[in-house]
């Protein structure tokens, strides 16, 4: 039932409504060490905190298309690590997002709530560091 509830709650997240939080985007395309390589795709990679710094494990991120000209986004989200940590590859094709992370149905339930990336752009092979507070 548990895993019925996430996977509802994944699909709902790109119609969420999330006010945006405070959160620090940077685009480092300069160190490929620490670019994972998917076949090519550009990502996101960042850390779901609360807002005494704490980390968001366990919750649902996924990127929301946004902009002049927003896409259908076919890979999946993915899940904040312990620490908070989570990567996303996009495969295609590069654009302006934002991160989603929903809190609310995390398997530990220490931490609720939803938080959203300031709007970033990624291009071919770049990585962006999208980092989201969750209130």
């Amino acid at each position: 039932m548990r895993l019925r509830y996430l996977l509802l709650c994944l699909a709902l997240v790109p119609v969420a409504g999330c006010g945006a939080q405070g959160t620090t985007v940077s685009s480092d395309s300069s160190d490929s060490s620490e670019t994972p390589d998917a076949g090519g795709g550009d990502s996101s990679l960042g850390t779901a905190t609360t807002p005494d710094g704490e980390p968001a494990a366990g919750c649902a991120v996924s990127p929301e298309s946004v902009g002049d000209d927003p896409v259908a986004i076919p890979e999946p989200g993915v899940f904040t690590d312990e620490e908070g940590s989570y990567e996303w590859t996009l495969l295609d094709p590069a654009g302006t997002y934002v991160m989603v992370v929903d809190c609310d149905a995390a398997a530990d339930g220490d931490v609720t709530g939803k938080g959203e990336s300031q709007e970033f752009e990624v291009g071919a092979g770049e990585t962006v560091t999208a980092d989201v507070v969750v209130e």
